[in-house]
């Protein structure tokens, strides 16, 4: 008699990994959310979770900050190699983000006493031991004018060895010295940048010449999204080029007349853009080729722009995926010139914003030529401050939009919050802010975020279990490049 042993598969926990591939892996997740549900499953995941990761991957840091805090990330690379965002908070920008829980560094109290080049140094140390940051933001501030003569060269010249960096933004004012950003912008190679945007004044003055700045952005050969004010493209435009062009923001406030024909030539040489946002207030109109922009799928400009582009159009119809208009002229008719538009295809809008004379009838029509709108914007035309709609006909139309998800909407609060200072949510409040969007997710079975009434960067987030809606009052992160895109504006 023959006998066969079979051996039974053993089964490995995660946990019965070595520590040190855990440890490799817990990086390797992205969202926060993610990291928090992780280090819930056992006390393992929260030891080596928090707060070593939840307060190590988004960075956001002003003047008064730098002293301790960039001590702090220098002395312990293993804990400063996590952070994938970081913005350097300036004159104006103070939406902080923090480590606190391990942080035993103390900021000094004579602002006298600061020393300005070591507080660099350790910025400089910090951002090296960076690996993973994927994204960079610049507000200008005086500070950075400040202790090392070449900080900036040396800034850029560290963020460029960052094997993951792909978004920066660059936000910076007239009072820097633009002979310093030209030495820096000549160092800056980061041809593996994926996003970029440029704001502030200096960028919309004439203080960089055109050709050192056009030689710069054409070494950006991967850029996909690009965000630039009009003057940076005003000269040599015809040099540039960008083959893996996917998303492009403009602004044309306060730009000159031949500006338009100069931005509709560099549009044109992009065929395979999806996203376009053009910021302009001047009533102008377009006439760009035949089939502009073929492959448009997310459009935010005003109403003279977002015509002159449908009516380029070949059949078939455009299937944009994202709209916003911004229009506050009586004498167009948004809405009907928007339902009745025969080149653009009703079925494909996800996320609409409008700004219109709204009432119950409107809506309705919204509602039924959009049925699949899942994010909706609602930007109202003002009637002398005097509330003209009840809350109850308003979530009755909206209950219309059969899968809205998202809703932005002040006039949700006009009757209960004051317009000007700041808004105090007390007990009372608080019990109609609930009551209000507790009927709307009752008649929006879909919904799962709504505009707070207390500040743009609050959310109320509406979830559902065992047949109970909660909610909860939900922060936004911190604003990213091309936010205009966003899912949840």
């Amino acid at each position: 008699m023959t006998f066969t042993r079979t051996l039974k598969p053993q089964t490995i926990s995660f946990y019965d990994l070595p520590l040190e591939i855990i440890s490799h892996i817990i990086p390797e997740i992205a969202l926060h959310r993610d990291l928090i549900a992780f280090a819930c499953t056992s006390k393992l995941s929260s030891h080596l979770i928090i707060p070593q990761h939840t307060e190590y991957r988004t960075l956001s840091i002003g003047f008064e900050e730098c002293d301790h805090i960039w001590k702090h990330l220098a002395l312990h690379p293993e804990l400063t190699c996590n952070f994938r965002e970081v913005t350097l908070e300036g004159n104006y920008h103070r939406n902080l983000h923090l480590p606190s829980t391990l942080v035993v560094t103390q900021p000094t109290e004579d602002e006298d006493q600061r020393d300005y080049e070591q507080e660099q140094r350790d910025l400089i140390t910090s951002i090296g031991y960076m690996s993973r940051l994927t994204q960079f933001v610049w507000h200008y501030h005086s500070f950075w004018t400040l202790g090392l003569p070449d900080f900036g060269a040396l800034l850029f010249e560290t963020l460029e060895r960052l094997p993951s960096l792909q978004d920066v933004q660059l936000d910076i004012t007239k009072d820097f010295n633009p002979g310093i950003l030209l030495e820096e912008l000549k160092l800056w190679k980061m041809s593996r940048l994926r996003s970029l945007e440029l704001k502030g004044g200096l960028w919309h003055s004439h203080l960089i010449p055109s050709q050192s700045l056009t030689t710069w952005l054409q070494s950006l050969s991967s850029i996909s999204s690009l965000s630039l004010p009009f003057q940076v493209i005003e000269s040599h435009t015809e040099n540039l080029f960008f083959p893996n062009l996917k998303n492009f923001s403009i602004s044309t406030v306060h730009s000159p007349p031949f500006a338009v024909p100069v931005i509709i030539a560099f549009l044109e040489r992009h065929p395979s853009l999806e996203g376009l946002s053009w910021s302009a207030i001047e009533a102008f109109t377009i006439t760009p080729s035949p089939n502009f922009l073929p492959n448009l799928k997310k459009l935010s400009c005003i109403y003279n722009i977002f015509s002159g582009i449908m009516s380029s159009t070949r059949w078939p119809a455009r299937k944009l995926e994202f709209l916003e208009l911004n229009w506050r002229n009586n004498d167009i008719n948004l809405l009907e010139a928007l339902c009745n538009s025969s080149y653009l295809n009703p079925y494909t809008l996800r996320k609409l914003g409008l700004t219109h004379d709204w009432n119950a009838n409107n809506l309705y029509t919204l509602a039924q030529t959009f049925p699949r709108i899942e994010v909706l914007s609602l930007h109202w035309l003002t009637r002398g401050g005097k509330k003209w709609h009840d809350f109850e006909s308003l979530a009755d139309s909206l209950s219309n939009f059969k899968r809205l998800q998202v809703l932005k909407d002040n006039e949700l609060w006009v009757d209960i919050v004051p317009s000007d200072g700041p808004v105090v949510i007390d007990d009372k409040l608080q019990a109609l802010v609930d009551d209000r969007v507790g009927k709307l997710a009752h008649r929006c079975p879909n919904l799962r975020v709504v505009t707070h009434p207390r500040t743009w960067d609050y959310r109320i987030l509406i979830t559902r279990e065992n047949g109970e809606i909660l909610l909860e009052d939900g922060k936004r992160g911190p604003l990213r490049p091309f936010d205009w895109f966003g899912g949840d504006w």
